[in-house]
């Protein structure tokens, strides 16, 4: 059994494991490498068919890059110093929290609208007035009230 790490031609780890040795050569598809060994995909990259320590900006760009792949995590619920606290977390405090939010406005947005439901609700209630009266009204424009909040503290630009 050996151990191998498959590379591509920038250096990049693509990928690590271990098989029979014999077996070591099938791991490889076009454009790709492979030598011997054992590496860290965060830390490591292949020089001239050797492990190298990355740069600190290097471990950084690649945090980054597997981050923006993985869902940023909030309830809908928290506030903007939550908000900002969970978004810095996530990307390891290496980018522009303001930037990303106005970035990413649509997701924002639609996590911290209200739900749909109290919409629909109140529909159903105009609907009956005669059973409901006003409540329906009242409630449809509470949620339209929710909805421009949401868009005001999440704007475009």
């Amino acid at each position: 059994m050996g151990n191998f790490i498959i590379y591509n031609t920038e250096g990049y780890i693509l990928r690590t494991g271990s098989c029979p040795d014999s077996m070591i050569k099938n791991q490889i598809v076009d454009g790709e490498f492979v030598i011997s060994g054992e590496a860290d995909q965060e830390t490591q990259k292949i020089v001239n068919h050797l492990v190298f320590d990355k740069t600190q900006t290097e471990i950084d760009e690649y945090r980054l890059t597997r981050q923006h792949m993985k869902r940023l995590y909030f309830t809908g619920v928290e506030n903007d110093k939550e908000l900002n606290q969970i978004i810095s977390d996530h990307f390891y405090a290496l980018i522009d929290v303001v930037q990303w939010r106005v970035e990413n406005y649509a997701l924002l947005r639609k996590a911290f609208y209200p739900p749909i439901d109290n919409f629909n609700d109140a529909q159903v209630k105009k609907k009956h007035t005669d059973k409901y009266g006003v409540e329906g009204a009242d409630q449809e424009e509470l949620y339209l009230i929710e909805c421009e909040a949401v868009k005001l503290r999440f704007p475009k630009e």
